[in-house]
């Protein structure tokens, strides 16, 4: 299901921009229909045994399953359930921090220092990335890619639990006639803190906007999707582009199955995004602002958590 969110707000500030903005917030990818010529397929990664009160560190690990060789991937949403495939989440006292997924036999586009190409980021708010809804793109996935994952998973409950991370990707065969009118797409990113860092800030007491630093795109071609991840206190988030807004991705706490905990405390629970944004060009230079209000922020052992805000952007980059 695709709900509009704040439509109206995008139009008032969207002369402001030099892109067209459009704003989605979807719940599940099985609400969408399968693109023409793509399979759907499900990758379980784990399972994760995470103790009471512990975060799952963000580890590595390199047996990671890929749903397909020679492919697009064109969608893909992630969940974080329970061993017997029900969904985990703030209702039950544990949820998803992120997981990233690098390909290890590509260089970064981002961060050149990396061990790998981060193409995929998704956290606890369970977005979909839908790279084909306006144009023949998608990630290339080659045989020889080696995939690695990092998870973090927090459980704030009081018991053990054991979990797995559930992924469902679209995906277009490269060989078949409409394989074959795909092009490639890639992640880029920018993140508040640290410049390739992991978008994590000391947090602040009362509403504070953060600033990333300016990133030089290394890429040329139109911007596919956009969209923010936030953890908790996080209002929103603003793409620049030259110095001029690209997207505004504003972060929803409405009522969700599984988003409001035993206290009965509304957690972040989606965000929206910005499609058909217009061409990058390389030598572009972006930055985002992201507004914090730490009374919605999370706290662990009577102190706020840190700010969490990266900017997530496929960009259709050309062919394999």
């Amino acid at each position: 299901m695709k709900v509009l969110f704040n439509f109206f707000a995008m139009l008032a500030i969207s002369p402001m921009a030099s892109f067209s903005l459009a704003s989605t917030i979807e719940t599940s990818i099985s609400d969408m229909p399968i693109s023409t010529g793509a399979t759907r397929t499900e990758v379980r990664y784990g399972p994760f045994h995470v103790e009471a009160q512990t975060m799952y560190p963000h580890t590595p690990y390199i047996t990671t399953q890929k749903p397909c060789i020679d492919c697009y991937l064109v969608a893909m949403q992630t969940e974080l359930e329970y061993i017997n495939g029900t969904v985990a989440n703030f209702d039950s006292g544990i949820w998803l921090h992120h997981l990233m997924q690098f390909n290890t036999n590509q260089a970064d586009p981002v961060c050149a220092q990396n061990s790998g190409n981060l193409f995929y980021g998704p956290g606890n708010e369970r977005p979909i990335w839908e790279l084909n809804s306006d144009a023949p793109f998608g990630y290339y996935v080659a045989q020889d890619d080696v995939w690695v994952n990092g998870v973090e998973i927090m459980n704030d409950s009081n018991d053990a639990k054991d979990v797995q991370v559930t992924v469902t990707y679209d995906w277009v065969p490269a060989s078949t006639l409409v394989g074959q009118t795909y092009k490639n797409a890639d992640l880029i990113w920018v993140n508040i803190g640290a410049t390739c860092g992991d978008g994590e800030v000391p947090p602040q007491n009362g509403v504070t906007t953060f600033k990333s630093d300016v990133w030089e795109s290394t890429v040329t071609g139109p911007i596919l999707t956009a969209r923010a991840h936030m953890h908790d206190g996080g209002m929103n988030a603003t793409l620049y582009i030259n110095g001029k807004m690209a997207c505004l991705s504003e972060q929803s706490y409405a009522p969700r199955d599984g988003f409001t905990d035993a206290q009965g405390v509304s957690h972040l629970s989606g965000a929206s995004g910005c499609a058909d944004v217009g061409m990058l060009q390389k030598g572009d230079q972006l930055y985002m602002e992201a507004v914090y209000d730490s009374s919605k922020a999370l706290q662990h052992n009577g102190k706020l958590d840190n700010f969490v805000a990266v900017m997530f952007v496929y960009v259709g980059v050309g062919g394999p």
